[in-house]
């Protein structure tokens, strides 16, 4: 039988483990967009929070105030051409990039080449995530 201490340790570790796994694969920051609304900084800008999270091939952006959800497949919309990204609707980038990291609106990979050497390639996302 487990004893209320014990619980209480579990679900701690439970706690840090989700927490400590999630920033992994999460950057959190906020986005400026314009807008004709009260809440506005010295660029004349209302300033949105949001979380954008790149997992695999997938990006996904929430915000708060208002409220919004968006859903991207990178895989149906990013191609590698010869070590270089780029927006192509047959996509595919994964099978010949790896190691891709999302940082702000950057998305970068390690991609192979025609000749088969790999090479850091990177892409704006600026216009997805706007």
């Amino acid at each position: 039988m487990i004893r209320t201490s014990q619980y209480l340790l579990i679900t701690i570790l439970m706690i840090f483990f989700f927490v400590a796994g999630s920033k992994k694969i999460s950057n959190k920051y906020s986005l400026i967009q314009k807008s004709n609304n009260n809440a506005r900084n010295k660029n004349n800008s209302k300033i949105t929070s949001c979380q954008v999270t790149f997992n695999n091939t997938t990006l996904e952006k929430l915000c708060q105030k208002p409220y919004s959800y968006n859903s991207w497949n990178l895989h149906n919309i990013i191609s590698n051409n010869n070590g270089k990204l780029e927006y192509n609707s047959n996509g595919n980038y994964d099978s010949s990039c790896n190691m891709c990291t999302l940082k702000s609106n950057t998305l970068t990979c390690r991609c192979k080449t025609r000749v088969q050497s790999w090479v850091s390639a990177q892409i704006s996302l600026i216009n997805l995530t706007k």
